[in-house]
């Protein structure tokens, strides 16, 4: 496992986190207002606020080493520049020097691009391609030539006008005409009055403000596949979660899937709370990071490239979609594959008789990035469950979905209405099942507290007791010879163990 980061570079990442750039944002805009009195009673403030977090850039900026980019250099210097722009310079500068401190302040602007960094450089990167720049120059030559042509012609035939709105005057410059034909290009409102004007005037603004009008529709459809392009960069940016659950798979026909762990994540939730002890374990004692949050952090890789419909309703907000081969590396890293906590990886019915190969390839892809996290696979065949377990290894749960319905099919021929025991235990409907193992000192005593007679020995009847007085209701028990271990991070590894279901019900010899 890999050493534990300083308690300064723990912090530093934080800086990163939606909340933490909200807040930081706000100070900026706050700190750039021009109410008199407000920057010299908040001046303490501010600087304590933004000299910790340039104390944080300066630790991640020497942690990145060579890796660094000129970028990074480039905005930690413009936040040295505004941090010194709190500082009482006025006091210490004479007056000359003085001017050139509200520049200094609006420094401070800059520092908005950091948190927009990503969106900016893929609009820098789409702005600046050839068939972008091929356009914008096409549309920018059509623009000044017209409006250079009609200047010269205006010129040349020295019409009287009032080009430059004091009236026609003799003293028109050539490039009061060549304005004057821009702003008939730019928006129809210039168009000239009435017609109480020379013929070749009414002429060419009637003329300039019709081709405006389709270059304006141009530009706009320039715009609306720049903006295209720029939300489909960003489903290319990792999603950036962390112990999250991955979908991997024709995720467009898995709308039920996807609403019923949404829905287990907020019935969680409402039983999670903040604790403050947990907090100062992780930052001071070097504890386990704090888990209780429990909001439907999902991922979803299919190979469409819009997203599904479903993800549009409001409680799918922080699932996230990405597009990409499930076999290909690049597109696991889209979806954090290396740090999900579980995996699914439905089969594909396109496939036909190759799904279960299909299947296998994302399983290994998944498995060379990801050897920790749980990982359930839909089986097509019933032959191939072996061998996509030996694919995937310890943690891997083949689901032979055609045996399952098939023994579904059975059982509910044989019990009628057993479909509304099956919702009330595999749905956010009803009480689903939860597998706990008991690790640590302080769980094997609480577990031994149940022991009976001089060998100490634990009876189920005694363990279902305890378990109903806090409201739950034991159904079965693991059975094994060697204790699991659990990593920080990770999900109890359940191999070597035996489900053992209701151990009162001896089943027949």
């Amino acid at each position: 496992m890999a050493p534990r980061q300083p308690l300064l570079l723990r912090l530093a990442g934080g800086l990163e986190t939606r909340p933490v750039k909200a807040a930081l944002s706000l100070l900026i805009l706050v700190s750039v207002l021009p109410i008199q009195g407000l920057e010299d009673e908040l001046r303490p403030y501010f600087l304590g606020i933004f000299g910790v977090e340039l104390l944080l850039r300066a630790a991640l900026l020497r942690q990145r080493g060579r890796e660094r980019s000129r970028l990074d250099v480039v905005l930690f210097a413009f936040d040295v520049i505004a941090w010194l722009s709190f500082l009482p310079l006025e006091r210490l500068l004479d007056a000359h020097a003085a001017h050139a401190l509200p520049v200094l302040r609006l420094t401070r602007l800059f520092l908005l691009l950091r948190f927009t960094r990503e969106i900016a450089i893929d609009l820098y990167a789409i702005m600046t391609r050839r068939e972008l720049l091929e356009q914008f120059g096409l549309v920018t030559l059509a623009v000044w030539g017209l409006a250079f042509g009609a200047s010269v012609l205006l010129s040349h035939l020295a019409i009287s006008h009032d080009y430059d709105g004091r009236g026609p005057v003799p003293d028109t410059t050539f490039f009061d005409r060549i304005w004057w034909s821009f702003r008939q290009l730019e928006s129809a409102d210039n168009l000239v009055a009435n017609l109480h004007v020379h013929p070749v005037v009414a002429v060419l603004s009637l003329g300039l403000t019709m081709v405006g009008v389709f270059i304006t529709s141009f530009i706009i459809g320039i715009g609306a596949n720049v903006v295209d392009q720029v939300v489909r960069a960003a489903r290319r940016r990792p999603v950036g979660y962390a112990g999250h659950a991955l979908v991997i798979g024709p995720v467009h026909e898995a709308e039920m899937l996807v609403q019923e762990f949404v829905r287990l994540y907020e019935r969680h939730r409402a039983l999670r709370s903040i604790r403050l002890s947990e907090l100062w374990v992780w930052l001071v004692r070097r504890g386990p990071p704090p888990t209780r949050h429990a909001l439907p952090r999902m991922a979803l890789l299919g190979t469409e490239d819009d997203p599904p419909a479903y993800l549009y309703a409001p409680r799918m907000r922080w699932v996230a979609y990405r597009t990409g081969d499930s076999a290909q590396p690049e597109a696991l890293g889209l979806v954090g594959a290396a740090g999900a906590k579980r995996a699914l990886i439905l089969a594909r019915p396109d496939a036909g008789p190759d799904a279960d190969a299909v299947t296998a390839m994302a399983l290994s892809s998944f498995r060379t990035q990801n050897r920790r996290g749980h990982v359930f696979v839909e089986v097509q065949e019933s032959k191939n469950r072996d061998l996509l377990q030996a694919v995937g290894g310890p943690g891997t749960y083949p689901l032979d979905m055609q045996r399952f319905l098939g023994f579904f099919l059975c059982q509910h021929l044989i019990t009628p209405g057993v479909e509304a025991l099956y919702t009330d235990l595999m749905t956010a409907d009803g009480s689903e099942f939860y597998t706990h193992i008991f690790l640590g000192e302080e769980a094997v005593r609480t577990v031994a507290a149940l022991g009976e007679g001089p060998g100490g020995e634990i009876s189920f009847s005694r363990m279902a007791r305890a378990a109903c007085q806090n409201n739950v209701i034991l159904a079965g028990v693991f059975l094994g010879d060697a204790v699991p271990e659990r990593r920080a991070g990770e999900l109890v590894s359940t191999e070597g163990l035996v489900q053992w279901l209701n151990p009162l019900l001896d089943p027949p010899e």
